[in-house]
């Protein structure tokens, strides 16, 4: 059976780095690739080599500059693959990273959208890992998790999905948002996409590898396109938070674990709803797994007392030690008056 089809839509300004960039593609271990070449800078963009590897090279060539989004769509227009992502002229693959993909889709049909964690090089060599098994449709709705070498996506999405032409950046946040809509996002486990945010060209980064201000203009005028969807999608999360809160005061516990799983299926950062789960993973005495909510709460709600307590609890029951004193420490911080965490404190200290 013939392998289907993957475009990788190069969206290239002509710089030197698109060698090696469509080096990586070259080496990847899937074999029915096409790269699709973009001249993003117009009609000054050096002819390209009409292969990458054992993969052809599809050119699409212009007289005047293509912005982001509109270079992206002129890619979409031009590939022909079943599945299609994206590659920056300055970004790279690893050889595993189409086939970890396709595989991932093949066996997960009712996912639309694969994403793997990505590798961001910083300006002074600082690595940074990119890319969170936690998305859904409010998250995204958020935020980005991911650069747009990380993902691919099947052709059907298409039919619903175009970038916006109007965005100057945040065209791929954007586009995501829009897919979200559609479909569920599957995380791939592998670190296969390198962003290099320290080759200092892009808009989305500043000098230190963060936000440029130029990148935040256009993320908060994605989110204010899409902030009537964020309310009216956080307000349905939030109505089936208080079904499960209903339930658990009439004493239905399998229905308020059932509805807080929803919950936290529609949005993983939901901070009641990882305390719930969080408190009868430990009643059950799975506290590794409380802990692992304790730990995503207290990140998204760093002043709590209460959360970081039962943070700490989680790892003293794993018999932690040095983990439950700085967690107790953390508490005390935050409360210096909070009776259990002295408590625990003096429980957990060496006899004389």
């Amino acid at each position: 059976m013939s392998l289907p089809r993957v475009s990788i839509i190069i969206r290239s300004m002509g710089r030197p780095e698109l060698e090696e960039a469509l080096a990586s593609v070259a080496r990847q271990h899937y074999d029915n690739i096409e790269v699709v070449l973009v001249a993003a800078s117009g009609n000054a963009h050096p002819k390209p080599p009409p292969s990458a590897g054992r993969f052809p090279v599809v050119y699409v060539p212009g007289e005047t500059r293509r912005p982001r989004p509109v270079a992206a769509n002129a890619g979409l227009d031009h590939a022909s693959g079943a599945y299609l992502g994206f590659l920056d002229d300055d970004d790279t693959l690893t050889p595993e990273h189409v086939s970890g993909l396709v595989n991932s889709l093949q066996a997960s049909p009712q996912h639309k959208v694969a994403f793997v964690a990505a590798v961001e090089v910083r300006p002074g060599g600082v690595v940074w890992r990119v890319g969170n098994v936690r998305i859904s449709r409010l998250a995204l709705l958020e935020q980005c998790f991911f650069p747009p070498c990380a993902a691919l996506f099947r052709r059907e999405l298409l039919a619903q999905c175009r970038f916006d032409e109007s965005l100057d950046a945040a065209e791929d946040w954007d586009f995501w948002i829009q897919t979200a809509r559609h479909t569920e996002f599957l995380f791939v486990p592998q670190e296969s996409a390198v962003y290099r945010a320290d080759r200092g060209r892009s808009v989305m980064s500043g000098q230190d590898g963060g936000v440029s201000a130029e990148a935040q203009r256009w993320n908060d005028a994605v989110r204010r396109k899409w902030a009537n969807e964020r309310l009216e999608v956080a307000r349905a999360v939030e109505a089936r938070f208080a079904q499960a809160l209903g339930h658990l005061e009439r004493s239905e516990h399998a229905l308020a674990e059932t509805a807080v799983d929803d919950t936290l299926r529609a949005y993983p950062y939901h901070v009641g709803a990882l305390r719930l789960r969080g408190a009868w993973r430990a009643q059950r005495g799975d506290y590794a797994a409380a802990a692992d909510d304790f730990d995503l709460a207290t990140q998204c709600r760093p002043n709590d007392p209460e959360l970081w307590f039962q943070f700490a609890d989680a790892w003293s029951r794993q018999g932690a030690r040095v983990k439950a004193e700085a967690f107790y420490r953390r508490v005390l911080t935050l409360d210096p008056m909070h009776v259990r965490a002295h408590t625990r404190l003096a429980e957990l200290a060496p006899g004389p």
